[in-house]
């Protein structure tokens, strides 16, 4: 009887943790105001989206990536070459931008089971397209680049 009312305790406390610091975590994104955004393929910075000044910032993409990434102003979006390829050919993804709201979305891609294009919109959280080796990473002010993964 004592093992499994211990058992249950124990049990009870590991949730309430688990809660707890999903809370936590999930309002940390929620309060943080993210001045810029930035997109990275293969660790390489190539586009940067400053919210506060409304500019977006590309950066030539290399790896045989001639032309790339592509700036859509009317549409607020960027194209970018992924690492997933069909029949040879690399595949370009779209992300689309919000100055006004601050979000970030992969609305255009193709890789396996199209992980990338799930993530949905993002307003802090990173979004991980890990078959085509590129990371959309939310900046605060005073964020260095090197911190980011």
């Amino acid at each position: 009887m004592k093992t499994k009312y211990r058992d249950l305790i124990i049990i009870i406390v590991i949730v309430l943790i688990t809660i707890i610091g999903y809370f936590m975590i999930s309002n940390a994104y929620k309060k943080t105001i993210f001045t810029s955004s930035v997109i990275k393929y293969r660790d390489t910075l190539v586009a940067e989206i400053d919210f506060e000044n409304k500019k977006v910032n590309l950066i030539d993409q290399e790896n045989n990536s001639v032309g790339y990434p592509k700036h859509d102003s009317t549409n607020n979006t960027i194209t970018i070459l992924g690492d997933y390829k069909i029949d040879g050919i690399r595949q370009e993804i779209v992300i689309k931008y919000n100055l006004e709201d601050r979000t970030m979305q992969v609305i255009e891609e193709e890789s396996p089971n199209n992980t990338c294009l799930k993530q949905g919109v993002s307003n802090g959280k990173p979004i991980s397209c890990i078959p085509n080796n590129v990371i959309i990473v939310f900046i605060s002010s005073g964020t260095n680049y090197d911190d980011i993964i």
